[in-house]
């Protein structure tokens, strides 16, 4: 009996607390507490200025279009890379993309996979934003000498 007792108060502690998204956030970043001044562009450069990145096409996997990322869907979209001065990035390898929910410290459940479709345009595959609240998306991309690039998007997600 205590036995039971025991994991349903464990399961209802953790329901109540559910992922760190409320309380004492002191490990996070400033920049991430507050969702008013955040920028929520789909288009933006890096911090050098050597690439201009956008996302868009999404589509769910029944090939269905989205103007924005389907809550709780699996997704796929199309990453856009040009250079500094408006052409087409042609980089050596893909760049890497992760989702990650900083005010909760965790990612998504699924590992996207990044495609080359044309020189500066990608097909990124497996996304899935499972919960509502602040998602970034950061596209990073491998740099000479083991330095690399990244661009953070903020995408606010909302339940459906």
């Amino acid at each position: 009996m205590r036995w039971i007792v025991f994991v349903v108060g464990f399961f209802f502690s953790v329901g109540v607390v559910g992922c760190g998204g409320s309380g004492d956030n002191s490990n996070t970043n400033s920049n991430t507490n507050s969702t008013a001044s955040k920028d929520y562009s789909t288009t933006l450069k890096t911090k050098s200025e050597a690439y201009v990145v956008s996302y868009g096409d999404i589509k769910d996997s029944d090939g269905k279009a989205y103007e924005k990322i389907p809550f709780n869907k699996i997704f796929s979209m199309t990453l856009t890379v040009k250079s500094g001065g408006g052409e087409a990035a042609a980089l050596g390898e893909a760049p890497a993309v992760e989702a990650m929910m900083p005010e909760h410290q965790h990612g998504m459940n699924t590992k996207p996979v990044v495609e080359s479709d044309s020189p500066g345009t990608y097909k990124v595959t497996g996304m899935l934003f499972h919960m509502p609240g602040l998602w970034t998306l950061t596209v990073t991309f491998p740099g000479q000498g083991g330095a690399s690039e990244s661009v953070t998007f903020n995408v606010m997600q909302e339940a459906s």
